[in-house]
């Protein structure tokens, strides 16, 4: 059963250079208990689409212009903001980019986790407290009692991306939604915060959305892929399936660019170019000024994501 369906998703922002076309015809379903890895680089449209799941999106510029997000059956793009309140932070959660950015830095750790407690629980300060100190040992926290009385700067990196977490996962929601949860980590730290996400979202049952450049952090997390470029999914399948035959040049250009362990030996490759301005996207297929195999038909028309294998979803005409 699709816990989420998103279907031709189209978010703009209304620039004074013109309309950025930041997500432009997404679709995809994530099944309850699944996660579900985007992945792409800087500008693709990764983050912007799960902002518009959450209907966080930068007022006035930014806009979900069309499409239609269901979750649990429900239209999310057709409710009132009072109803989309009740629906954001308890039963949809997200972890966002920079905890140090998200959290705020005049209060406690504790107050600010009593607080979502209190918001969506209705409970008082001293039950409030009592579930805080429990989420913050759920989530590898030690000293728990000392960290509830401390502020963010008193922290380091991983400890204040394990609060968002407690933060994030503290009202039991049935998605949970990770942006970059392991940037400017160290690589120790990253192992840990995946599994811990790993790990809870097998606890609670929950499904997740990780958001990520990194595909040797999809490899290791995620069922399900959809690999974003110029605002809409190239390719799409399982993660196992993806890595043994991607079929999209630029997931191969992804993959090829990780670092092996015989690297000393060998040359990095890299995917020429850079990511296109949204303002001003190339006709045709969106990656051919990059691509090695593109001819004179990806120049000209767009292909469409077609199925290509069980569930192996791809938008490219050389495939």
């Amino acid at each position: 059963m699709n816990l989420l369906s998103i279907r031709n998703l189209r978010t703009y922002f209304y620039t004074e250079k013109g309309i950025l076309k930041a997500v432009n015809g997404v679709s995809f379903d994530i099944s309850e208990g699944e996660i579900f890895g985007i992945v792409g680089e800087s500008g693709s449209g990764k983050t912007v689409t799960c902002l518009s799941i959450m209907r966080l999106l930068p007022k006035p510029s930014g806009k979900i212009i069309d499409g239609k997000i269901y979750f649990k059956s429900i239209d999310l793009l057709k409710i009132n903001e009072h109803k989309m309140k009740r629906i954001r932070g308890k039963e949809i959660s997200m972890i966002f980019q920079e905890p140090m950015s998200s959290l705020n830095p005049v209060f406690s750790i504790g107050g600010q986790l009593s607080e979502v407690f209190r918001i969506h629980n209705k409970i008082n300060k001293k039950e409030a407290k009592k579930r805080a100190l429990e989420v913050l040992n759920l989530v590898g926290i030690p000293a728990a009692q000392q960290r509830y009385n401390e502020y963010p700067h008193q922290l380091s990196g991983g400890m204040q991306q394990r609060v968002m977490i407690a933060m994030a996962v503290s009202t039991s929601p049935s998605l949970l939604i990770a942006d970059e949860p392991t940037a400017n980590l160290d690589v120790t730290i990253q192992a840990q915060i995946l599994e811990l996400i790993k790990s809870l979202q097998k606890k609670m049952k929950m499904a997740v959305i990780i958001i990520t450049h990194n595909l040797g952090i999809i490899s290791g997390t995620s069922n399900r892929v959809g690999v974003m470029y110029a605002g809409k999914i190239q390719e799409m399948a399982y993660t196992s399936n993806l890595f043994k035959n991607p079929l999209h040049p630029y997931t191969r250009g992804l993959i090829d660019s990780i670092p092996g362990i015989d690297i000393q030996y060998s040359r990095l490759s890299a995917i020429r170019g850079t990511v296109p301005d949204l303002l001003h996207l190339p006709e045709g297929c969106k990656f051919h000024p990059r691509c090695n195999i593109s001819d004179e038909k990806c120049r000209i028309e767009e292909p469409e994501l077609e199925e290509k294998d069980n569930n192996h979803f791809v938008r490219c005409w050389r495939t």
